[in-house]
């Protein structure tokens, strides 16, 4: 019983913890927009690179495996 109690008071703390953690992330996102002067955009190159990742998976989610077909394991 005594392993119970003690599984219940780790889970309340670590719903504590996370919550306090997204309530910390919720304000930092509703004031440090008003407090941060607006910052200029970036250039161009940085606004590709989420392009590219995409790109890349894409790429390697559709290209053939590699392993011969008698050593997948299945």
């Amino acid at each position: 019983m005594a392993y119970v109690a003690s599984l219940k008071e780790k889970y309340n703390t670590c719903k504590l913890r996370y919550s306090m953690m997204v309530l910390v992330l919720t304000l930092s996102i509703l004031v440090l927009p008003v407090v941060l002067p607006p910052l200029p955009p970036p250039p161009l190159v940085v606004l590709l690179v989420p392009v590219f990742i995409l790109v890349l998976l894409i790429f390697l989610a559709f290209s053939p495996s590699k392993v011969p077909r008698s050593n997948r394991g299945y």
